[in-house]
């Protein structure tokens, strides 16, 4: 992964390796090894958190924004079809995945939302998630984003502030803010922890690391507007249905699988 000379937002590099450790030791609660691995990516020199003004066009279309640290690209030529992610999200498509008034209620509770330019991926009126949906609601022309600078500065504010560097946990958090339209924190050092978590379910919000974090910080998980008739609109932590049950087919020819607890 020789960066210099093979570098490119859809090739894994040296960066994109420690922007994936990071987070992984981040779920390890190795808060010093998160640190570490996140400033080395951020010292790199090759990635700049997206403006309020790009934030939005930099989820639309093919082109890497600039701070995609691994993309995996698409256009129209790939045809990914039903099978692209933005097909998940579009009311043209699966429309499976829908955002729900609590994070309506999160944005108001942590920024103004008339200037926080993340009020703009969504709409719970509708309801959609805009992130994916591409030109025209075209769903399935747009990146899809594995790693963004915009994680690892919330990866190193979370390390920080677990590590009572509250001071620069706050001016990693703050940096995201100002380019997205947001006052800096008001959190106090006791509460920076607390609205990190918060500012990482906005700016991460479809990007599929929500579950993560709720089960790595031991949290109950709650569905809202939900009225699923099996009763998983609230799942307490700890329990076995935050592990998936492994596929019988997987089992059948893998004399040694056992299958996960509860299934």
């Amino acid at each position: 992964m020789n960066d210099n000379a093979n570098f490119s937002q859809y090739r894994f590099t040296s960066a994109g390796a420690s922007a994936l450790i990071s987070r992984v030791y981040l779920y390890l609660w190795e808060w010093a090894k998160a640190e570490a691995e996140a400033t080395a990516v951020i010292n790199s020199g090759n990635y700049d958190i997206m403006s309020a003004g790009q934030y939005v066009a930099g989820f639309d279309g093919n082109v890497a924004n600039s701070e995609a640290i691994f993309d995996l690209k698409f256009s129209t030529s790939d045809y990914n079809g039903t099978n692209g992610l933005g097909y998940m999200y579009s009311s043209n498509g699966y429309y499976d995945m829908l955002p729900t008034t609590d994070l309506d209620d999160l944005l108001a509770e942590i920024s103004d939302p008339t200037t926080d330019v993340r009020a703009e991926m969504w709409d719970t009126s509708i309801p959609v998630a805009r992130k994916y949906l591409g030109p025209d609601n075209a769903a399935g022309v747009d990146n899809t984003h594995i790693l963004r600078l915009s994680e690892v500065y919330l990866n190193r504010a979370e390390a920080r502030a677990r590590q009572n560097n509250f001071a620069g946990a706050r001016s990693d958090l703050n940096t995201l803010r100002t380019n997205r339209g947001a006052a800096n924190t008001a959190a106090s050092d006791g509460g920076l922890l607390d609205a990190i978590l918060k500012e990482r379910r906005i700016e991460l919000a479809f990007e599929g690391q929500r579950i993560f974090d709720i089960t790595r910080n031991g949290e109950d998980l709650v569905r809202n507007d939900c009225a699923l008739p099996n009763g998983n609109c609230t799942v307490e932590f700890p329990d076995y249905r935050f592990a998936h049950p492994i596929p019988q087919v997987e089992i059948d020819v893998n004399p040694n699988m056992a299958q996960n607890e509860g299934y």
